[in-house]
């Protein structure tokens, strides 16, 4: 019986360090809701690439992740050229980016791209180019 509780304690020891010994990695995120936003009550920063990274990704990989931001775009990414984050979660695959960053070959989701007009605009469909010439359009520089 003192064995048995002895391998007990040996056992719970063991675990807890490896817990503790975790290695950590720093995921910095841009507001990108439903994926990545504050709570506005708890102004935890919440989302289902939070959740996905810290219950599947995470735990797969053997580490804990600290979840900073919410942050500008750009200023994520410039804390993961500068090595301040390990990770930033979403961030499109664009040709200027992949000159320092490293995509993986399957992409954890994809966003299809849309154009958002008032209901009785006469742009009603697009085709081709040119059915936006003379148009203005807005769009948000940093959120590329």
């Amino acid at each position: 019986m003192k064995i048995l509780l002895n391998l007990l304690v040996v056992l719970l020891i063991v675990i807890s360090n490896t817990q503790v010994n975790a290695k950590t990695i720093k995921m910095a995120v841009f507001k990108l809701e439903p994926f990545m936003m504050e709570d506005p009550k708890s102004k935890e920063v919440v989302g289902v690439t939070i959740d996905y990274w810290k219950e599947f990704i995470a735990p797969e990989m053997g580490v804990n992740v600290e979840v900073v931001g919410i942050y500008p775009i750009l200023r994520a990414t410039e804390m993961l050229k500068n090595g301040e984050v390990d990770v930033v979660s979403q961030l499109t695959k664009i040709p200027e980016r992949e000159v320092d960053f490293l995509y993986p070959d399957t992409a954890l989701t994809t966003i299809i791209s849309c154009l958002v007009v008032l209901k009785d605009s006469p742009l009603q469909e697009v085709n081709k180019s040119e059915d936006l010439f003379g148009k203005t359009i807005g769009f948000i520089k940093a959120a590329c």
